[in-house]
């Protein structure tokens, strides 16, 4: 697991952000930041809120309520405020895109139960009727 820590790339730019900067215990390597970058289009705000909502996701579902020996964790209260983040990261992006007189884009996305169909073009068959 390769992980680098350089403030002035924008690799080191989502680690700062994200708190991922412990060269000992990583979240991400460095593959996986620069996939946050190239999917955000190497806006650093926009990957560091994905990257936030990847370990969101992760936390409500390894987490979850647990109470043991007088501790507690509460992955979906982790998972809530991580997400708080990302959204604020998310608005400042479209600020700052917005301010410059560009286009701001957002992708949301979307999850499926198991039990969906898809058609030949891999969309969901309610789309299609």
């Amino acid at each position: 697991m390769a992980f680098t820590y350089n403030i002035g790339t924008p690799s080191g730019i989502v680690r700062q952000l994200i708190s991922d900067v412990d060269a000992a215990h990583p979240i991400f390597d460095d593959a996986e930041i620069a996939v946050f970058l190239r999917v955000e289009g190497n806006n650093e705000l926009r990957a560091a809120a994905l990257a936030l909502t990847t370990i969101a996701g992760n936390q409500a579902m390894v987490l979850k309520v647990i109470q043991e020996q007088g501790l507690q964790t509460d992955g979906a209260k982790l998972s809530a405020e991580l997400r708080a983040l990302a959204d604020k990261f998310l608005a400042r992006a479209t600020a700052t895109v917005e301010a410059s007189g560009g286009v701001a884009i957002s992708f949301v996305p979307v999850t499926y139960g198991s039990d969906a169909t898809y058609d030949e073009f891999g969309r969901p068959d309610r789309w299609c009727r």
